[in-house]
């Protein structure tokens, strides 16, 4: 006779903690042999991935940004659109809280994932729906795990086009790691709008459908979007002084270092779209 039993919720939860430290291990290991871990904040972002995942349905935080105090198009008035700078980091700079560019002015108390990565930060800002003045204090206050050393100009106030040197993209939107939108509009189907778009998104990617998860890049720098959407023989030269390359994460928690083409979607290294 053999004696079995049901996993407890403890035997879940140190089996969720092992978990979690391996993709740190992981993260900071590099991933695969040689490939080796590009920036060392991939790691304790891919924790607090992994953490945030646990307790959003294995969703990442990918939304589109609304009217703040509002969750869903249909109560926020104007829709705000998307911005891949939304998922943490700090305050935008003030210049952000004008009119025509406040939905995109994301507050870093709304920003999802600070809540994992910053677990001992109070981030201030009004009470919703107030939003955050352009002169406000709270715009100093930093988060030193979305800021990359090697971040020196920023290229979304003017997409795709660069800011002078100096303003980096941490200084301007709050973070040099962005989320990798491409995915969102490569999913497969017809959407009547992008809240049901993104909602289509999440559920495929919490359902692990058409994302490997060794391939697949949920977070880069800013520069895949900038190169894959130019045409072919575009180059740029990133804060390293590398020609077309770009520091990924991958949603294995594995990071790599890696050459990126104009029109190139998806090589045998990584994939920036759906996969069916």
């Amino acid at each position: 006779m053999r004696n079995t039993r049901a996993f407890t919720l403890t035997d879940l939860l140190a089996l969720i903690v092992v978990l979690s430290l391996l993709l740190a291990v992981t993260a900071a290991a590099g991933g695969p042999p040689g490939r080796a871990n590009p920036f060392p904040n991939y790691a304790a972002i891919a924790q607090a991935a992994g953490a945030y995942r646990n307790d959003n349905q294995n969703r990442l935080p990918f939304t589109l940004t609304y009217k703040r105090g509002t969750t869903k198009s249909a109560t926020s008035g104007l829709l705000a659109g998307w911005c891949t700078w939304q998922w943490a980091g700090k305050n935008n700079l003030g210049r952000w809280a004008s009119t025509n560019r406040r939905a995109f002015d994301v507050e870093a108390a709304d920003r999802p994932m600070n809540a994992y990565l910053y677990p001992d930060t109070v981030f201030e800002a009004p009470p919703p729906p107030a939003e955050l003045p352009a002169n406000d204090p709270a715009r100093s206050q930093q988060a030193p795990l979305n800021r990359d050393p090697y971040d020196k100009a920023s290229h979304q106030w003017n997409w795709p086009n660069s800011e002078p040197v100096g303003l980096s993209s941490y200084i301007d939107v709050g973070t040099s790691y962005h989320t990798n939108m491409t995915g969102v509009y490569s999913i497969p189907g017809h959407y009547s709008n992008m809240d049901d778009q993104f909602q289509a998104f999440n559920a495929l990617l919490a359902a692990g459908t058409g994302f490997n998860p060794s391939r697949y890049v949920w977070l880069h720098d800013e520069y895949p979007p900038i190169i894959v959407y130019q045409q072919p023989g575009f180059t740029i030269k990133n804060g390293r002084g590398d020609i077309n390359k770009s520091a990924m994460l991958y949603l294995d928690g594995h990071a790599g270092y890696e050459s990126v083409t104009p029109q190139v979607f998806k090589t045998s290294i990584y994939s920036l779209v759906y996969e069916e």
